[in-house]
């Protein structure tokens, strides 16, 4: 969720940075955990980051919600295309023959965030120095720790 606010600047059109964003998700049975961890969370963040969240998330029946299916279904194909080795499919919104060829009558809004390594691990570093208050070295898989 951070980066998604880290890389609202390149969305301002869509959404502009003063506005409050909602976290809707799915009615599950990590709710309670969702529940007791995302004021810790919220709390741990930079102020400028902070202001930009809403209250604790709405959780919905996905059977209901439309938006929450979609999101499922975006889901499933981004894990398949990484567990068949193609991630780059992800960027191109390639459904192979699923979807039949369209004329796309108005431009959709898609917003692609990714990690590389080297981008993800000092910020989880950073995350995890901030919840505990110590220094947290994390260390890459191929990396060996002498503990």
């Amino acid at each position: 969720m951070d980066k998604f606010h880290l890389e609202r600047p390149q969305l301002d059109r869509i959404i502009p940075q003063n506005e409050v964003v909602q976290f809707h998700m799915d009615e599950t049975s990590d709710r309670k955990s969702v529940e007791r961890m995302w004021a810790e969370y919220i709390a741990h963040r930079p102020n400028d980051i902070r202001d930009r969240y809403a209250a604790i998330p709405v959780f919905e029946n996905d059977k209901h919600v439309p938006p929450l299916q979609a999101a499922d279904f975006w889901v499933w194909w981004v894990r398949e295309w990484c567990d068949i080795g193609q991630p780059d499919k992800i960027v191109r919104h390639d459904f192979g023959e699923f979807v039949k060829p369209t004329k796309w009558r108005s431009p959709r809004a898609t917003m692609d965030i990714a990690f590389t390594a080297e981008q993800f691990l000092p910020t989880l570093e950073r995350m995890a120095k901030n919840q505990s208050g110590r220094n947290v070295i994390v260390l890459s898989g191929g990396q060996d720790a002498d503990l």
